[in-house]
């Protein structure tokens, strides 16, 4: 049986992370959640074998013998030394301890989307930067549009893949992500010949764009044709002088566009979060209401506001949300003069990572959305999912920690829904941890320590993480599984080789958080003083033979 992988919050690092992982040696660093520490004792007695490598856990503890428990997180080497020493001294005279960290667990962003390896990048040392990280996810694709950094209580930001290399330096936190968005083709709607998504390459122009789209139409108003940029600010720009000038700066570059509208002589073009966009011919005395009715009205995720271009090519903003709940108010404009009315989409998005199927953005059709639907959408948690701490962490800084477990193929009573599956506000980030279970193997082993176990490992399964029972000297016939009970040590002994001969009962069951799987090199063991060793206490509450 092979070791297994400690899931998404696993150490990733590249070759090119060594030269940050050598300049943190320099300084001294203090211990993390899920780092490996390697411990050398010696207090001149040759009946004290502890294990010469231990884990620090999600909670910052390790269990060390004799010691207990020891809050390893934020401490250093030397501080957790001094702890493990002090306690020794109780027992020996003569006790010296050195700690090193062996391996760094590895604090991580997530960069995803337009990226040639979108996955963790790992952050070892004072800072990854904005460029790193992207670098480090073998750089952007060619259809790569913006990165948007995502940092848990603050608003989302936006960087223009143009514009990247100013903002390379930009420091980045563990837990940040980054998402890269693919540049979408310019949509080229109205007197075309062929509207419709027109697929460009990142430098083509206004030229290209109407060749593509196969030219204006007879009907074509081509002086006052509309760009829609991807903040939905419209530029207004005269077609006839692009067609005679093509060479000069009119001949604008499209990339930073994602709509062109070629609007008809009298008409105005309706884009965006309506139910019918297009083209909409307004009669005399039309209003803003009227002609969103033309359009079929809004949809869900439509916007409170909206942009007009008008004739002279001015831009104005309409309350959407005064204009219909006020039909014929001073909100309620005559459209006459307008050519383009953009109405945007509101923004709503949720990010889920962890232990689920399908981590990353969340931009569910329906809104809001709840807890539950955001894992669904995420294809449901992994196996390794520790559903009872799911984080909740919204954009004003908020931190909600929920217990996700009966929202996982089940329905809740109504009374419940509200308190067991939050609703999730816009920008918020779900994170569903790693569910981690420990367990201490000793004694004739290859390889004595600290493991972490799957769900379902029995004492055998302890002793094969262990590499196995050592080749001389391992009593196989009276495996100890040691567990915490109360304020006592319970003892199970286990005859190995019966059990693996016979049924699992003869196993002793599944393994529990923190038990301890002893193999004695002796037949005549007392299991008190085993216990007073390991766990500092020798009131065994009894000793059942497997």
């Amino acid at each position: 049986m092979g070791r297994r992988g400690i899931g998404w919050m696993g150490v990733w690092i590249g070759l090119s992370l060594a030269g940050r992982l050598a300049a943190q040696a320099a300084a001294e660093y203090h211990v993390q959640p899920g780092d490996v520490l390697s411990i050398a004792v010696d207090v001149g007695m040759p009946d004290y074998q502890p294990p010469p490598k231990v884990t620090v856990g999600p909670d910052g503890v390790f269990s060390y013998p004799v010691v207990g428990d020891v809050a390893a997180a934020g401490r250093t080497r030397q501080e957790i030394a001094g702890q493990i020493k002090a306690a020794l001294e109780r027992l020996y005279r003569k006790v010296t301890v050195t700690v090193n960290v062996e391996e760094y667990r590895a604090r991580n962003v997530f960069v995803t989307g337009e990226v040639a390896k979108p996955g963790a990048v790992a952050v070892i040392g004072p800072a990854l930067t904005l460029g790193q990280a992207i670098a480090e996810a073998g750089g952007c694709t060619e259809k790569a549009a913006e990165v948007t950094l995502y940092r848990s209580g603050a608003e989302a930001r936006l960087f223009p893949v143009e514009k990247l290399a100013a903002q390379a330096g930009e420091a980045l936190q563990p837990g940040d992500i980054l998402n890269v968005t693919k540049r979408q083709p310019l949509m080229v709607v109205g007197e075309v010949a062929k509207p419709g998504p027109a697929d460009l390459p990142k430098e083509a122009r206004l030229t290209d764009a109407l060749a593509l789209a196969g030219g204006l139409t007879p009907e074509a108003d081509a002086q006052h044709a509309v760009l829609i940029n991807h903040e939905s600010q419209t530029t207004v720009t005269d077609l006839e002088e692009v067609l005679r000038n093509p060479q000069g700066p009119i001949n604008l570059p499209v990339a930073d566009y994602h709509t062109l509208v070629v609007p008809p002589r009298q008409a105005i073009a309706v884009i965006g979060e309506v139910t019918k966009p297009g083209l909409h011919r307004a009669g005399h005395g039309m209003r803003l209401t009227q002609l969103l009715a033309l359009a079929e009205g809004l949809t869900p995720a439509a916007g409170a506001t909206a942009t007009a271009v008008t004739e002279t090519g001015e831009g104005r903003s309409l309350d959407l949300s005064a204009a219909l709940n006020a039909p014929g108010s001073e909100a309620d404009v005559a459209v006459q003069d307008l050519r383009t009315i953009v109405v945007p989409r509101e923004r709503r998005e949720v990010i889920v990572v962890g232990e689920v199927q399908k981590p990353g953005l969340v931009a569910p059709e329906s809104w809001p959305i709840p807890l539950s639907g955001a894992l669904a959408i995420a294809a449901g948690p992994t196996t390794k999912a520790e559903l009872k701490r799911v984080t909740i962490s919204r954009p004003d800084g908020t931190q909600e920690v929920i217990d996700a477990t009966a929202l996982v193929g089940a329905s809740l009573p109504g009374a419940d829904v509200a308190r067991l599956d939050p609703i999730l506000t816009s920008g918020s980030v779900v994170t569903v941890p790693t569910r981690y279970a420990r367990v201490t193997v000793l004694g004739a082993v290859r390889e004595p320590g600290s493991y972490t176990f799957a769900e379902g490992d029995t004492a055998v399964d302890a002793i094969a993480l262990a590499g196995g029972l050592a080749e001389r000297g391992a009593s196989a016939r009276k495996v100890g599984l040691l567990r915490r009970r109360g304020e006592g040590v319970e003892v199970t002994e286990i005859d190995l080789k019966a059990g693996l001969k016979g049924s699992n009962d003869l196993l002793a069951g599944p393994l529990m958080d923190r038990d301890v799987v002893v193999v004695p090199t002796s037949r005549k063991i007392k299991w008190t003083e085993v216990a007073a060793f390991v766990f500092g206490t020798a009131t065994v509450y009894g000793s059942l033979r497997r």
